[in-house]
């Protein structure tokens, strides 16, 4: 991988995880009865996991980062 494909790589992680860590949040709210920042935390959430797996597939079919090498 070249080093723009890894930096799109490191911001796909960064994202999937802070996207985990919003959702956990967002049920703890949820948990504790706080349902207006629970949806506010749920939304946000969603949205980067949403820039996060665009990036992955982005990744994966248009820089070919995914693609098997053939065997010789």
């Amino acid at each position: 991988m070249t080093d723009s494909e890894r930096r799109v790589g490191a911001v796909h992680a960064l994202g999937a995880d802070a996207a985990v860590f919003l959702l956990l949040g967002s049920l703890i709210a949820r948990m504790r009865g706080r349902h207006a920042l629970a949806v506010k935390l749920g939304l946000a959430g969603n949205a980067i996991v949403a820039g996060a797996g665009f990036l992955g597939g982005h990744l994966a079919l248009n820089r070919g980062t995914a693609r098997r090498a053939t065997a010789a």
